[in-house]
């Protein structure tokens, strides 16, 4: 495998989780329309549960997307993050404030009220889009954030990247350019949204008026997407001499891709073709609800080609510019398995036991694995190191540290399982034994359906019949509670009526007189 084909490989991989994440951006569409389409409480009841089944798929890829960002291309992903640094943490939060919603809207003694975490899916539907589209659009029109890596050696400030000016990202939603194409992107959002409510939800009238909002939508789409990709195929683009390896701005750059490239042109224009078949199909024939998968094929051809235009990522770059040694690069490893079960264990802080138990388990299997291959560091880093160099025939030193790295996550992750996976009776007692089961909270509550997140058929038939058992053993110890309990009050009647009796009868003779 050369470098070029490996470039090639993680940009197609990258471009196809992009893809895919626009595409499930369905979620946030059918957010928006949250109050615009659900004029009743029963009818935003049924939007809400119908994305709420859905929402984890996006915020997975947003998560992995990032993730091959870090591991393929970190150098660019760590300019493109930081030139945009409030756009991003906006929409993680904006993420973040979604899944609370819709844990929280409809749990007992919600203080804030449904409509409140109604409002908060809304603002997740409209800010999650938008600067999703202003966040890549900078991809293509450039942010004020500068990279020097010759202050590596100054000891005064070792810094090697900062922002032109205060706004630390903001500033990307001043370029009018990166406005239009997360314009773009949220009303892209709203028709999946509105062709997803078709497809899943069964009620004529929220059918009929999702129908009606896919026609301003697709028209406002069209408008914001044609202008952007009209301006990108008439602007300068960045270039390489191959040559004299000069980096110049070429004109047209993109258009002359797409004519060097026809493969990649066709791909475009079947994307935008599919788009627009599934939206005109839903259109015309009004028992048709099959759009959304029409639209969302297309909708990922067409990002594909779209993007063919950070801890992890942190340690990738400096061992790769040799600023710190690959041992150093396996040790920064270790403490990032254990830093990642954070996301899990703050995940189950609302949920119930069993969410807890899962992720004290997440923690405990880390740890364990960090604990003994430190007890081995040396020989385990240099048969990690032997494996890259000799087997995969990886000599070139800064290749090597990078595919030395990945291969020291895997051995890590695979020999962990491979020792643990005899343990796990142990460490669910020991799991058990630290979180206990309440009693009083979790006897009569679900436990294994929670909070409408079930995304297969075949998971729903099996937690329900999970559900369907435990309720059983639960209705079986209360009738034999109260079997018990009739029959100790039967048993102490009986003995208060003896009683009674006996007495009686010992007082009536004590009348008697003695013959």
């Amino acid at each position: 495998m050369t470098y070029v084909f490996l470039q090639q490989y993680w940009w197609l991989v990258v471009s196809l989780l992009g893809a895919i994440l626009v595409f499930l951006l369905f979620v946030q569409g059918g957010n928006s329309l949250l109050f615009c389409l659900g004029k009743t409480e029963e009818h935003r009841k049924m939007m809400v549960n119908s994305t709420g089944r859905k929402w984890e798929f996006t915020f997975t890829t947003l998560v992995t997307f990032g993730g091959a960002f870090f591991a393929s291309f970190p150098l660019f992903y760590s300019t493109s993050f930081g030139g945009a640094y409030w756009l991003w943490m906006i929409i993680l939060f904006s993420f973040v404030l979604q899944a609370v919603s819709y844990e929280f809207q409809s749990k007992a003694g919600n203080l804030l009220g449904k409509k409140t975490y109604q409002t908060f899916l809304v603002i997740n539907g409209v800010v999650g889009p938008l600067l999703l589209g202003g966040a890549v659009a900078t991809f293509f029109t450039g942010s004020d954030f500068y990279i020097n890596k010759g202050n590596m050696v100054n000891e005064v400030m070792p810094v090697i990247s900062h922002w032109g000016n205060g706004w630390h990202g903001l500033d990307a939603l001043t370029n009018i350019w990166n406005v239009i194409l997360g314009l773009a992107v949220f009303f892209l959002a709203r028709v999946l949204g509105a062709l997803y409510f078709i497809n899943n939800i069964a009620d004529k009238e929220l059918v009929a008026k999702c129908r009606r909002s896919l026609i301003a939508n697709t028209v406002l789409f069209l408008v914001f997407f044609l202008a952007f990709v009209i301006r990108t195929l008439l602007a300068d683009g960045y270039a390489v001499n191959p040559e004299t390896k000069e980096i110049y701005m070429e004109p047209y750059k993109y258009f002359n891709n797409f004519i060097e490239m026809p493969v990649v042109l066709i791909v475009f224009l079947v994307g935008v073709v599919l788009v627009l078949f599934g939206i005109g199909k839903t259109l015309l024939k009004k028992t048709f609800d099959k759009g959304i998968w029409f639209v969302g094929i297309g909708t990922v051809l067409t990002m594909i080609v779209q993007a063919s235009a950070a801890t992890m990522a942190i340690t990738l770059i400096m061992c790769a510019n040799g600023w710190i040694s690959f041992e150093l690069g396996a040790a920064l490893v270790l403490g990032e398995n254990i830093g990642t079960t954070i996301t899990a264990n703050l995940a189950a802080l609302t949920g119930n036991t069993q969410a807890r138990r899962a992720a004290l388990a997440h923690l405990v299997f880390n740890v364990f694995g960090v604990i003994w291959v430190l007890c081995l560091f040396t020989p385990f880093t240099e048969a990690v190191s032997w494996f890259v160099e000799n087997v995969m025939g990886t000599k070139d030193p800064a290749v090597a540290v990078s595919f030395k790295l990945s291969a020291f996550h895997t051995c890590f992750n695979i020999c962990n399982v491979l020792i643990l996976i005899w343990f796990v009776k142990f460490i669910e007692r020991t799991v058990c034994a630290i979180i206990p089961m309440k009693e009083q909270d979790e006897e009569y509550r679900l436990r294994f359906i929670s909070g409408g997140m079930l995304s297969t058929a075949e998971l729903s038939i099996l937690q329900a019949s999970k559900e369907i058992h435990l309720f059983a053993a639960v209705c079986s110890e209360w009738c034999r509670t109260c079997c018990i309990r009739r029959r100790m009050m039967i048993s102490t009647k009986c003995s208060a009526v003896w009683r009674s009796t006996r007495i009686s009868v010992t007082a009536w003779s004590w009348r008697l007189p003695i013959i």
